[in-house]
């Protein structure tokens, strides 16, 4: 597991929590087979996904979980589902340009361009009285300061 903030130093305690979710050969206590050990109480207190604090579980969960490739040929999508259009026909223009020898989207292979102080990753756990958009652009604010 690799570890970094270019912003400040690291949180300890939220290393040790994180770690917590490891086995002693780093592996994810949190798997299929014990269905991500998802609580629904703390989906409602805690956090949406109900899977810990740790990111390491939501992004095994998302990549594994899907189960066998599905024939999408018979699919019937809708306007809603935009998304999954825009996202399919990305990765396969990055397919195609990777087996034409082209660099895919997306792609930093520069170090020195490898440096993204706009996007940023929250995890909050808000007050119902908290105006959310409000909160957002605070956070927002805060992030802009430090550019």
């Amino acid at each position: 597991m690799f570890v970094f903030s270019r912003e400040a130093p690291l949180d300890k305690a939220v290393i040790q929590r994180e770690r917590s979710e490891l086995t002693p050969d780093f592996r994810l206590v949190r798997n299929r087979e014990n269905r991500f050990m998802q609580d629904r109480e703390s989906m409602k207190t805690k956090t949406y996904s109900g899977m810990g604090h740790g990111f390491q579980a939501h992004d095994v969960f998302a990549t594994t979980s899907q189960g066998t490739i599905q024939d999408r040929t018979e699919e019937h999508l809708v306007s809603s589902d935009k998304a999954i259009l825009a996202a399919r026909k990305l990765i396969e223009k990055a397919i195609r340009d990777v087996q034409e020898g082209r660099e895919p989207p997306h792609v930093v292979r520069d170090p020195s361009l490898n440096r993204f102080p706009h996007l940023q990753v929250i995890s909050d756990l808000l007050p119902a009285t908290t105006d959310l958009k409000q909160h957002t652009r605070s956070l927002e604010a805060e992030a802009r300061a430090r550019l």
